[in-house]
């Protein structure tokens, strides 16, 4: 009995894998009709699964599919039609003129409040309902060529094509669907997509006070886990912290889905400190001036070049903010450790020393052995602050770019963060005091 079971379950994974295959051969054609780059790839067990290379304007989209399920999901929709738009979970088709987004809410509220804002049905209902009529759809009949903005349960070839996107949102997902539209490229397409969006979710978040957003796809870097310290045994607290640097700390810390904010309240943990290390670092030039025998008090260039080393940059803290973050910088973080941080991983290291195109111009000089890195780490870090905190129209060639939310700049950030939240340890461990009992 055991042997026939056996021989059952064999031949299961046998027809499976026939299916698999066949599905595949299928697909693949379509591809090679359509232009679609088509791969079949093995994971570590010995399976095998496909990979699509779909449109994505310039760029392209991989999409995997591991299981006769995906398979024949996709088999099933006209998948070559649709073209990705920029780093949205977003497709437009232009033979239909028609743009597809998933939407989600922000906040605490979700799907199901949308939908009962909209539809005015009870908590059981919009829960279990499998409605698929729209929760509003407008119109400009007025224009050539009908308009129309949809919003509701998302298409069929939406669930398959942002399977991934829709995640954690919604057995039922909601999409916003542009029709009549004129697109004839993926840049057209976006931005019609944003704009329209755009003008949409403020009016719903000023009439209803509901906030919602387009769904971006999740091209984070890596982050790199550093070593647990298992050989460090807990003891007994011993070093006091201030509570409003910790508080920024902690608060980064949390905002782990907001890079953003994330990287400006590790900058605020340690501009906490800029007076105190700053003093420090005017201290000591104000000192070696004083120590040179050539400095003479009744002489007015020595005097000058006195005030120049105690000039203060705001009401506290001495020099502008770019010296301030050097000098704390300076006091708090061992350059051979700060050395050791952006060599220990490979891809940290190889993205430190190159430019990182729309976050910072500016280069680690990491391949230099005897290079002290850490004023090349305060620049690049205040020059990303600059970009984080400073928005303004109308910029001109060469003024300062913005680093806006969701983009794929701001993707690009989590070594930068990482690299942050290492200073901010060290700046909090230098500033720390000695409990007292």
């Amino acid at each position: 009995m055991a042997d026939e079971t056996e021989s059952q379950e064999q031949l299961e994974i046998i027809s499976d894998s026939a299916e698999f295959a066949e599905m595949s051969e299928a697909l693949q054609s379509r591809c090679k009709l359509a232009n679609i780059k088509f791969s079949k790839e093995k994971d570590p067990e010995g399976g095998d699964y496909c990979v699509l290379e779909l449109p994505n304007g310039r760029e392209k989209r991989g999409f995997t599919l591991f299981n006769t399920t995906g398979l024949n999901k996709l088999l099933k929709i006209p998948f070559e039609k649709f073209t990705f738009l920029g780093d949205y979970e977003a497709v437009c088709c232009y033979e239909d003129s028609v743009i597809e987004a998933p939407i989600r809410t922000v906040g605490l509220r979700g799907l199901n409040d949308l939908k009962r804002l909209f539809q005015k049905q009870d908590e059981t209902a919009a829960e279990t309902a499998e409605d698929a009529s729209p929760l509003f759809s407008l119109s400009n009949p007025g224009e050539v060529g009908d308009k129309k903005v949809v919003v509701g349960p998302a298409s069929e070839e939406a669930k398959i094509l942002f399977k991934r996107g829709f995640g954690f949102l919604a057995r039922q997902p909601i999409s916003l669907r542009l029709e009549g539209f004129k697109i004839a490229t993926h840049d057209e397409a976006l931005d019609v997509l944003e704009r329209v969006s755009g003008s949409l979710f403020l009016q719903i978040d000023l009439i209803y006070d509901f906030p919602l957003a387009l769904i971006k796809t999740r091209r984070y870097a890596r982050r790199v886990r550093r070593n647990i310290r298992l050989d460090k045994a807990l003891e007994f607290p011993k070093s006091s912290y201030d509570n409003a640097p910790m508080s920024l700390y902690f608060y980064a810390r949390a905002a782990t889905s907001m890079p953003l904010l994330q990287f400006l309240a590790y900058y605020q943990t340690i501009e906490f400190y800029f007076p105190t290390f700053s003093q420090a670092d005017a201290l000591r030039r104000i000192q070696n001036l004083l120590k040179d025998p050539t400095f003479r008090s009744d002489r007015e260039t020595d005097l000058t070049r006195l005030l120049t080393a105690t000039r203060t940059g705001g009401q506290s803290g001495y020099g502008d903010e770019r010296s301030q973050l050097r000098a704390t910088v300076q006091e708090c973080v061992d350059a051979n450790e700060l050395r050791h941080f952006l060599e220990t991983d490979s891809q940290v290291k190889d993205f430190f020393s190159s430019k990182a195109k729309g976050l910072t111009d500016h280069k680690l000089p990491i391949a230099n052995p005897d290079a002290d890195l850490r004023n090349d780490v305060a620049d690049r870090i205040y020059d990303i602050r600059c970009k984080v905190v400073h928005t303004k129209s109308g910029a001109k060639e060469g003024e300062l770019e913005l680093l806006l939310p969701f983009s794929k700049e701001a993707g690009m950030l989590q070594y930068d963060i990482d690299l942050l939240q290492f200073i901010a340890r060290k700046v909090l461990i230098a500033a720390s005091s000695t409990i007292a009992h």
